[in-house]
């Protein structure tokens, strides 16, 4: 097992001490410890954990011991021996929930296709802020699990743009997302004529 540490230039632009920490042991726990070797993350692991934390009110409190789990997705994707992206690894997650792909495939597609260059400049007030807003807000309205999973996978799929570029499976993905909006709108403007038609019939029967 590899235990040398190496120089980790993070995804997020550190502005305090206190969360360049947290990410440092993200980062480490991933490289050299229990998490070594493991491969990406799935985001249902940052779900659960950002749900204990918000039922803690860690949230609340300013507790800065949530915020590893970001340095910790990015130190899954690194080989600890060079400190550069492993060798086949091509995403931030782990591709096993399909409402988490979807996220990430849209959060990447916001950033390569419609961000402004400096909206891709993620500091850690504007990451944090994020998390914090959406964790709260899902927590409150008890979303479903499915909804967590896109959010997070979202989020997650932004911060991807630093490490992976674009490739033909990002663009299929896209154009097939693409495709699904387009046909549930068309389904849904059926819908709407379809009611509009029978509410026509019944002001006429009404009215005979």
């Amino acid at each position: 097992m590899a235990t040398k540490r190496r120089s980790v230039a993070p995804l997020i632009e550190l502005q305090s001490e206190a969360f360049a920490r947290q990410y440092e042991q993200g980062v480490w726990r991933s490289m050299y410890g229990d998490e070594q070797g493991r491969g990406p993350l799935s985001v249902s692991y940052l779900v659960e954990n950002l749900k204990t934390c918000v039922a803690r009110g860690y949230f609340d409190e300013q507790d800065a011991s949530y915020q590893h789990h970001l340095g910790a997705y990015h130190g899954s994707v690194l080989s600890p021996q060079t400190g550069q992206l492993h060798p086949g690894v091509t995403a931030l997650i782990a591709f096993d929930q399909q409402d988490a792909i979807r996220g990430y495939a849209v959060g990447r597609e916001w950033f390569f296709c419609y961000a402004e260059p400096q909206e891709r400049r993620f500091t850690e007030g504007t990451v944090l802020r994020r998390v914090g807003e959406s964790v709260r807000e899902m927590f409150e309205s008890n979303d479903a699990y499915e909804t967590w999973l896109y959010a997070l996978g979202g989020i997650l799929g932004e911060l991807s743009g630093h490490l992976f570029p674009t490739t033909e499976r990002d663009r299929q993905t896209w154009a097939e997302i693409q495709r699904q909006h387009e046909e549930a709108y068309r389904q849904w403007q059926t819908g709407m004529a379809q009611n509009i038609h029978v509410l026509h019939q019944h002001l006429m029967f009404q009215g005979a």
